[in-house]
């Protein structure tokens, strides 16, 4: 059986209330239903908020989970916003480098970037639940001992800085694969 993380044990702590409280069956009075509706609309917002907190710090805590990190063969070595030319918008470059000893076919990154309010800033995934992250990936060759950049269209109006770079996958041209843990 899969473990829970203590993130899931709270959500299903507050499923399972949430339950329990819908269950109750004493008869009641109109005056007392009112006020009951009253409280539990205020309970529900409150629960809501809640649940609603402790999602945003799960997917967030999922999607920058870069545990097996240190074992990466690819250091990512730089990051910078790129403004784009005739335009607002801003795109991502990355300097990296292969640390291992094997030749690399292809690298998966993510990366995580705030706004001037220091709040996670559109990134290229374009969702609420994961703003501030996004991801891209290269197959251009890198081999042993080599550095290399990219950039990935990622039509920031709103990021000020990159906070974090990093491989998830890598792919060696003798077919093996290296992944960070999570993955």
């Amino acid at each position: 059986m899969p473990s829970l993380s203590k993130h899931s044990i709270k959500i299903i702590f507050i499923c399972y209330s949430c339950f329990i409280a819908s269950c109750d069956t004493k008869p009641r009075t109109l005056s007392a239903i009112a006020s009951d509706s009253i409280i539990s609309r205020q309970d529900s917002l409150r629960i809501r908020e809640e649940v609603d907190s402790t999602t945003q710090s799960i997917i967030k805590d999922a999607l920058f989970d870069t545990a097996g990190l240190s074992t990466s063969p690819v250091k990512v070595v730089n990051t910078r916003l790129v403004k784009r030319e005739y335009s607002n918008y801003k795109d991502i470059s990355i300097t990296y480098k292969n640390v291992s000893g094997k030749d690399i076919s292809a690298i998966r990154f993510k990366w995580y970037g705030l706004n001037a309010f220091d709040e996670p800033a559109d990134m290229g995934i374009g969702s609420v639940i994961d703003k501030g992250f996004g991801s891209g990936f290269t197959d251009d060759e890198l081999r042993s001992g080599k550095t290399s950049s990219g950039e990935w269209e990622i039509l920031s109006q709103d990021a000020k800085k990159v906070v974090l770079a990093w491989p998830y996958e890598v792919v060696f041209t003798d077919g093996s694969k290296w992944k960070t843990s999570s993955n």
